[in-house]
């Protein structure tokens, strides 16, 4: 072979190890002549753009790669233009949108860069691409996190599982007094009270283990000294390879929830002591005294002397019809009838009904 011939084939396998380069790469690449005309395109990009290299070679870039901003929808100017007219590099703007020829859209970044000649006149620039969807989604996903945490009304903080605070939200802030910049870098136990401390060692060893604690209720100090009753739901944080890191802490103030809760059982306790009282009052009274309840007159409480009124058998539970049925006809059941579906009392002092008080007693005239 010729010097020359031995030239031009050092150039065709530069020229295909290049091919085969820019083919496998994972960016979009494309190629243009000094007049922004395509003229190569690597697989990525003709997947990103939507147009096959057969159809897009000679081609204004223009039509291949057309861009928008995202935020405006408005044209940006072709970052390959720029490169053929000044011969700098240029990086895309940032909220770029490619539209693909099948009207699919796409964010992407990255730069065009100059062609030059031995000579070092621009021949034509080299526009290298990459989709940045899942980068978008994950930082929007992100941002919205972040919002949601500042925004949130509950304490959220981040710990590593030495207890050093990552991260201290507008909630934390509002229930403990202390700024983010007070708080993080310090140890968490700076507002565990001192009786209290034995708490975070054991939080720390469940998490290790990777175990996530809910509704755990406790005791805070807030800057002010201020005791807060708190709910604490811990997850541990994991790293890429599934190893507990840190720690995310999620803490409600439950003050007022407690507050109630005492006021109820205080409320509880006070009733119950009333009931004991007016119970002892109701078995001590000299007068015969019983509660009945519903249409039937069902016995609830008697006392004892209603009990010796009436001799030592089962009443409670029963309506009066089966508790006393010697009482029928006697105009006693009716009274009882007219009270309860009159609402009015009955008072009288000569009423009286025949009993038989105890088995094999002949019946007795009682004065109620």
């Amino acid at each position: 072979m010729t010097a020359t011939e031995q030239a031009e084939e050092r150039l065709r396998k530069q020229s295909q190890w290049l091919r085969v380069t820019l083919a496998s790469i994972g960016d979009g690449v494309i190629s243009t002549d000094a007049h922004g005309r395509v003229t190569y395109m690597n697989p990525v990009a003709e997947q990103l753009t939507g147009w096959a290299e057969t159809l897009a070679i000679h081609r204004p870039l223009t039509e291949v790669f057309q861009i928008v901003n995202e935020r405006t929808r408005e044209p940006v100017e072709n970052p390959a233009f720029r490169v053929l007219r000044e011969g700098v590099v240029v990086g895309l703007a940032n909220h770029t949108i490619l539209i693909a020829r099948d009207g699919t859209e796409c964010p992407i970044v990255d730069q065009a860069s100059p062609m030059v000649d031995d000579e070092g006149l621009v021949i034509g620039a080299v526009l290298v691409f990459r989709d940045v969807t899942q980068q978008k989604q994950a930082e929007q996903a992100q941002t919205r996190l972040a919002a949601i945490v500042e925004s949130s009304q509950d304490a959220i903080i981040s710990k590593t599982l030495d207890g050093i605070i990552r991260s201290w939200n507008v909630g934390a802030e509002r229930l403990f007094g202390y700024t983010a910049e007070e708080a993080i870098g310090q140890s968490i136990t700076f507002i565990i009270p001192p009786d209290r401390q034995h708490e975070e060692a054991e939080i720390i060893a469940r998490l290790a283990r990777g175990e996530r604690i809910e509704h755990f209720e406790t005791v805070r100090a807030a800057k002010c000294g201020k005791l807060v009753d708190i709910s604490l739901t811990v997850s541990p944080l994991l790293d890429s390879e599934g190893h507990v890191i840190g720690a995310s802490k999620i803490a409600r103030d439950i003050t007022a929830q407690k507050q109630a809760e005492e006021r109820e059982q205080r409320l509880h306790r006070e009733t119950e002591d009333d009931r004991s009282r007016l119970a002892d009052v109701f078995q001590r009274a000299p007068s015969f005294l019983a509660v009945m309840r519903g249409p039937d007159h069902v016995f609830e409480m008697a006392n004892d002397r209603y009990f010796e009124l009436i001799g030592e058998r089962e009443i409670l539970g029963k309506p009066v019809r089966a508790a006393l049925p010697e009482v029928e006809g006697q105009g006693f059941f009716e009274l009882l009838d007219e009270v309860y579906q009159s609402g009015e009392p009955f008072a009288t002092s000569d009423m009286s009904i025949t009993l038989q008080r105890r088995a094999g007693e002949n019946p007795e005239r009682l004065i109620l």
